[in-house]
């Protein structure tokens, strides 16, 4: 039987075709295979990001002015040192010194050396910035000068095992209560304001607290992805120095953990300055580096 057209043995491809244009072979298949790896390699590109600068500076309400508070979270971190059992995950090298105690208002990239760049941003330039806002500031005090920091609220970051362990414990203001609304307002509009001007680029929303724990801090550097048991430490005796309400306990077991913060009474600080710190610095007795500040 006499059959037009071509014949392909049945599991074997047709072969491609090729089109001779002067002296240059094109393969219509290899062509279109490169364009769909150029394809992909362009979207993969468009979806790698340049790596963020590393933070310099940040913006902070420091609390390492008050002894008693210092004093109050000394023995709190000795008591939880001293434990035995001890509590899973904790190492000393993750304990916050109490003379660092702070709440951030937003972190930044600044050169602390002139330059040319208009999209650099410098200390210098944050500190005019940071200036000009302490007319507003003193408006939001009602002239009276401080600001009051009340710490009855007690949580965790970055948890994981449903909350039963984590990497950052903080104790901090409860935003929803009525005492901590002028601190609010005030650490809003001092964030949103350094944000809109380009210093702080963090989308996240702005969350008061000060930590007391971070597994970041763990040495050395190789184990810092240890999670320490926040249901440990929820369950010692140690957390009787920060006054928590043992009530919230009741339910709790190994596979269950508060979802929300917890209520404590650290008590109540008052505050006057807005300081701008060296990430990472360290003054003579171990606090922050302020680069400058604004009373409010």
């Amino acid at each position: 039987m006499h059959v037009t057209g071509a014949f392909t043995p049945r599991g074997r491809a047709p072969k491609a075709k090729h089109f001779e244009r002067g002296t240059r072979v094109v393969n219509r298949d290899s062509r279109s295979a490169t364009n769909q790896e150029g394809d992909s390699n362009s979207q993969l590109s468009n979806k790698i990001r340049p790596p963020q600068p590393r933070p310099t500076h940040f913006l902070s309400l420091s609390l390492a002015s008050h002894e008693n508070l210092q004093r109050k979270l000394l023995e709190f971190n000795q008591a939880l040192s001293a434990l035995s059992p001890s509590i899973r995950g904790l190492d000393k090298t993750i304990l916050v010194d109490p003379r660092r105690i702070h709440l951030t208002l937003g972190v930044m990239t600044l050169s602390e050396t002139p330059t040319t760049s208009e999209d650099e941003k410098t200390l210098t330039s944050a500190l005019s910035f940071l200036a000009s806002l302490r007319r507003r500031l003193l408006e939001m005090t009602s002239n009276a000068g401080k600001v009051d920091v009340p710490l009855n609220r007690l949580g965790l970051l970055k948890p994981e095992r449903r909350g039963t362990f984590g990497n950052v414990l903080w104790v901090g203001p409860d935003e929803t209560d009525v005492n901590a609304q002028t601190l609010k307002s005030i650490c809003d509009f001092v964030h949103d304001a350094f944000k809109q001007e380009g210093f702080v680029v963090e989308t996240r929303p702005l969350k008061l607290h000060c930590t007391l724990l971070n597994t970041a801090y763990r040495k050395p550097s190789r184990s810092r992805k240890e999670a320490f048991s926040f249901l440990d430490i929820l369950q010692s005796q140690a957390c009787s120095l920060l006054n928590l309400d043992m009530s919230q306990l009741v339910a709790l077991n190994e596979h269950d953990c508060p979802r929300t913060p917890l209520s404590i009474d650290l008590g109540t600080y008052s505050i006057d300055k807005i300081h701008l710190c060296r990430m990472g610095s360290h003054g003579p007795n171990n606090e922050y580096i302020s680069c400058g500040s604004v009373h409010l």
